[in-house]
């Protein structure tokens, strides 16, 4: 890999309370897992570095709150991100039904209505039975025990 070419890219994480968001992160970036994670308050960003084509890439991941009460001020957080994942957990209806609600306040914060924007729909804690948000593209629910539990 060349150093030199290395290109960095800002993601946002944002969805509801509770749905799994910075387990999910610290999965990704450090391959551990922890019953115990506070309530993010505002932001906290992770890297990782990816090879794509033999260059680097630095991805810049940013966790953000899901409290309502943080909601305007995660949402200065938005500005100058590159993609943006939306997150939900599949045992709370609820924080599904409340994506519409987070994309469209982040593309009003971002860009203009008319531009496509990379955006990924995530659902969250797909190893817990109790399951409130159908399974759709084939998606299984592998029904692991709770203390098993990975993000």
């Amino acid at each position: 890999m060349d150093a030199s070419k290395k290109v960095d890219l800002k993601i946002i994480i944002i969805g509801a309370l509770g749905v799994g968001k910075t387990s999910l992160l610290h999965q990704y970036v450090h391959k551990t897992f922890y019953e115990d994670y506070r309530t993010t308050l505002g932001a906290s960003i992770l890297t990782k570095v990816l090879a794509v084509d033999n260059t680097p890439l630095k991805l810049q991941i940013w966790d953000t709150g899901g409290q309502e009460r943080f909601r305007s001020m995660v949402s200065t957080f938005y500005k100058g991100s590159d993609g943006c994942v939306l997150a939900f957990d599949v045992t709370d209806r609820e924080s599904f039904e409340s994506l519409d609600n987070w994309r469209d306040d982040f593309l009003e914060k971002v860009i203009p209505r008319e531009q496509d924007f990379p955006m990924v729909v995530l659902g969250n804690k797909i190893d817990i039975c109790d399951r409130q948000v159908r399974e759709l593209l084939g998606t299984r629910c592998c029904c692991l025990p709770h203390a098993s539990r990975r993000a």
